[in-house]
C-alpha cells in the first residue's frame, strides 16, 4: 500500500525471492551444491475497481470440522475478516454462509445463509457464531449457487466481487468444478480459498490430503483468486492473518507472483513433507517491503496436477 492506503497494483513492482539461497531478482539462484533453483514470474494483477465491495464468506460446516477445527478458528477468522474491512475504511458488504448438505435456506439447495449482504460489523460477526459441524461437504454445489445468488443480489457491473471459502477436505463431488470456474470468471468473482487440516499444505505430511489441497488450489487458480493453508503450529494467528490478508487483497487489490521450482531439484535435495521457508521482497519507487512464506514439499506421486483450461 502507498502512504494513502491505496494498493500499488502495477507490473512495475519487482519481486525478489530467496529460498535456502541468495536472492536474485526475478529468479532463485542455485545453492553452491547445485540445489534448489526456480523462477519468479508475475502471474496476475487484480486491481481494485473502486466499486463497493461485495464478498461472500462461505464456511465449511461438515461434520469433519468437529475434529479438524475444535476451537472454531474458522469463526474467529471470519470475524477478523470483517474487522479488517472495517479498519480499511472501504465501502463493503459481506454475506455470511455455510454448507453441510443438510440445512439450506433462502431457496438454496446446499447453502445456509447466516446473514445476507450487510455492512453491520456486529451483526456479521454474530452470524458467524451460527456455523455448525454436521453433514457432508457439497463444496462445488454451494459455490455454484452462491455465484448465482451473489450476482442476483450484488451485480458485478456495480460491485467488486469475491468469495472467501474455508474448507478442511475434498468435496463430495467435482462434477461442477469446471462450471464453477467458468462462472466465477464470467461474473468477475474470484474465489479465495483457505485450507484447514488435511486441506492445508502446511499440515504435517501424514495429515495432508493432496487431493483436497489441489482442489482448493485449483478453484482459486482458475477463478483468479488465491489459496492459503493454515499453519497448525500457530493455527489461531495463521487463521487471523490469512483472513485479514484476503480482506486487504479483495478491497485494495493484489498482485500474484508465481514461484516455480524444478521438481528434480526438490526431489534431489528434499523429501516430501519437508517444510521450506522463503522471503518475498517487493520493490517499487525505490521502496522495498517484504515478508516470509513457507510451503511443504509435495509428494510428486500424489499430486493431481490439475490445471483448469476452460474458456
Amino acid at each position: 500500500l502507498d502512504e494513502s492506503g491505496t494498493g500499488i497494483i502495477s507490473d512495475e513492482v519487482k519481486a525478489e525471492v530467496s529460498v535456502n539461497g541468495p536472492a536474485v531478482a526475478g529468479a532463485l539462484s542455485a545453492k553452491s551444491d547445485g540445489g534448489l533453483s526456480g523462477q519468479v514470474t508475475l502471474q496476475r494483477l487484480n486491481d481494485a475497481s473502486g466499486n463497493p465491495l461485495a464478498v461472500t464468506v462461505n464456511i465449511d460446516g461438515s461434520g469433519s470440522m468437529n475434529s479438524t477445527d475444535p476451537q472454531r478458528l474458522r469463526v474467529d477468522g471470519a470475524k477478523a475478516f470483517v474487522d479488517q474491512l472495517e479498519s480499511a475504511g472501504v465501502n463493503y458488504e459481506v454475506a455470511m454462509a455455510t454448507y453441510d448438505g443438510e440445512t439450506p435456506s433462502l431457496n438454496l439447495s446446499e447453502t445456509r445463509m447466516l446473514l445476507d449482504f450487510s455492512n453491520n460489523a456486529t451483526a456479521l460477526k454474530d452470524s458467524s457464531d451460527l456455523v455448525e459441524s454436521s453433514g457432508t461437504t457439497p463444496t462445488y454445489e454451494s459455490l455454484a449457487e452462491l455465484l448465482i445468488y451473489s450476482e442476483d443480489q450484488r451485480p458485478a457491473s456495480n460491485h467488486e466481487k469475491a468469495i472467501v471459502l474455508l474448507s478442511d477436505g475434498a468435496p463430495n463431488s467435482t462434477a461442477l468444478r469446471d462450471s464453477v470456474c467458468s462462472d466465477a470468471q464470467r461474473k468477475e468473482s474470484p474465489i479465495y480459498s483457505i485450507g484447514l487440516g488435511p486441506a492445508s499444505d502446511l499440515a504435517p505430511a501424514m495429515e495432508q490430503d493432496p487431493s483436497a489441497i489441489e482442489e482448493m488450489r485449483s478453484v482459486s487458480r482458475c477463478s483468479g483468486g488465491a489459496y492459503a493453508g493454515i499453519d497448525p503450529d500457530s493455527a489461531a494467528a495463521s487463521t487471523d492473518e490469512i483472513y485479514r490478508a484476503m480482506a486487504t487483497g479483495t478491497s485494495k487489490g493484489s498482485i500474484v507472483f508465481l514461484v516455480s521450482f524444478d521438481p528434480a531439484d526438490l526431489q534431489q535435495h528434499f523429501s516430501p513433507g519437508d517444510r521450506l521457508t522463503g522471503t518475498l521482497s517487493l520493490t517499487v519507487g525505490g521502496q522495498t517491503a517484504g515478508g516470509d512464506f513457507s510451503f511443504t514439499v509435495p509428494d510428486p506421486g500424489a499430486s493431481l496436477n490439475y490445471q483448469y483450461t476452460g474458456e
